[in-house]
C-alpha cells in the first residue's frame, strides 16, 4: 500500500508489551490479620506455604501469597518477641 502522496507506507514497528501493573498489596497487616492469635498466625503461615508448594497457582497469586506470608510472619515474630519480653520481666534480674 502507499501513503497519502504515493509514497510507500512506513513499516509497522513492533509494539512493546507493556507490563500490567499488579495491584499493590498493603505492606502493613490488615485489621483481620492483626486480630489473629499467635497460633492462628502460625496456622495461616503453614496453609500459605502448602498452597505455594503445591504449584497449582499462577505467578501473580504466588506473589500475593508471599506478600501475605511476609506480613503474617512479621506479626508472629512481633508477638513472640513481646511474649519473650514479658517472660524476661517475670523472671527478674
Amino acid at each position: 500500500m502507499s501513503g497519502a502522496a504515493g509514497s510507500p507506507a512506513a513499516p509497522l514497528e513492533p509494539t512493546p508489551l507493556e507490563p500490567t501493573p499488579l495491584e499493590p498489596t498493603p505492606l502493613e497487616p490488615t485489621p483481620q490479620e492483626e486480630a489473629l492469635t499467635y497460633e492462628e498466625l502460625v496456622a495461616a503461615l503453614e496453609e500459605l506455604v502448602e498452597r505455594m508448594a503445591d504449584g497449582q497457582i499462577g505467578i501473580e497469586a504466588a506473589v500475593e501469597l508471599y506478600e501475605r506470608a511476609g506480613r503474617l510472619h512479621a506479626l508472629a515474630a512481633d508477638r513472640l518477641a513481646r511474649v519473650q519480653a514479658r517472660i524476661d520481666r517475670l523472671a527478674g534480674p
